[in-house]
């Protein structure tokens, strides 16, 4: 039996960036580390909440929704003109990122769809997004744009914190998705979700600190790009040789 939530727990946080790493690493999107987990700057953030599916006490899927704040959202740093003219129009948005499952046939395409399900439901209804993006590599932009009303709003770009793989930016409108893609408003709420199921479930801060040594360096957010105090934000990972 698969259940699915937000991530409470400093245990579900490391469980979920512990499936992340290893399946970074096993794509080839990621350099190894000593610590076997992916950990960026947003997740020390209060803006950021991970979702898991879980076969009982097992994490077998997870993704991060990183809500625009103070380091902006991690696409900003690959598309920042993309991103800057939706927050010019006062847009509240939000990213999926930091999407992984366990290998193929173990985790299957109705489990990936009940946590978007719940991530979507979660960003309108409890944080009251208008929209979200997602960077994903170009041949799974059409699942993303004809099964879940994703529209392409970036061209095909390199992007640095997965090895320079190409990605294209998506963004999904809740706020029009019911008119103009029936089909996947269905899907993504059709059927609403208790609100037991929608709380949030903060981790606590003091948790989140417990992150820092373990966050990548060379994941930089935009607006820090330029900036030499980076060490005041996150420490390395020391990678293995």
């Amino acid at each position: 039996m698969v259940t699915y939530r937000p991530a409470s727990t400093i245990e579900d946080w490391i469980a979920a960036l512990r499936l992340v790493y290893h399946s970074y690493v096993r794509a080839g999107l990621i350099a190894p580390n000593k610590y076997m987990l992916r950990v960026t700057p947003y997740h020390l953030l209060p803006t950021t909440d991970l979702f898991i599916a879980c076969e009982g006490s097992r994490v077998v899927l997870t993704m991060s929704l990183v809500r625009d704040g103070i380091l902006g959202i991690p696409a900003e740093a690959v598309y920042p003109e993309a991103i800057a003219a939706h927050r010019k129009e006062r847009r509240i948005f939000g990213e999926v990122t930091c999407l992984a499952g366990e290998e193929i046939g173990k985790t299957g395409l109705s489990q990936f769809i009940e946590l978007v399900r719940l991530l979507a439901q979660y960003a309108r209804f409890t944080e009251h997004l208008d929209e979200v993006f997602i960077a994903v590599h170009p041949r799974h932009a059409l699942f993303y744009e004809k099964f879940l009303g994703f529209e392409q709003v970036g061209d095909v770009r390199a992007y640095p914190s997965v090895q320079n793989r190409p990605a294209v930016l998506l963004c999904l409108d809740a706020t029009t998705l019911q008119e103009r893609h029936p089909r996947a408003y269905q899907i993504l709420f059709g059927s609403p979700l208790s609100k037991e199921q929608l709380w949030p479930a903060r981790l606590p801060v003091e948790h989140r600190r417990l992150l820092e040594p373990f966050v990548d360096k060379r994941f930089v957010p935009a607006p820090l790009a330029a900036q030499a105090d980076w060490q005041a934000i996150a420490s390395p990972v020391e990678q293995v040789s």
